[in-house]
């Protein structure tokens, strides 16, 4: 389970992957992660749900 193992890195390929991976693991902490991002409108989409990208 993603939630027991806590991955070091999240990509966001999609505006919708946000969307889906924030509704999959709500208690994921992003602020300990890596996180990269596809394109700009990706970068944005997390940034209005307050997560930093790399």
């Amino acid at each position: 389970e993603v939630t027991e193992e806590q991955p070091e890195v999240v990509v966001f390929h999609s505006r919708r992957s946000v969307n889906r991976t924030l509704a999959a693991f709500p208690n994921l902490n992003y602020e300990q992660k890596q996180v990269i991002t596809g394109d700009k409108a990706v970068s944005d989409k997390l940034k209005k749900e307050g997560i930093e990208t790399d």
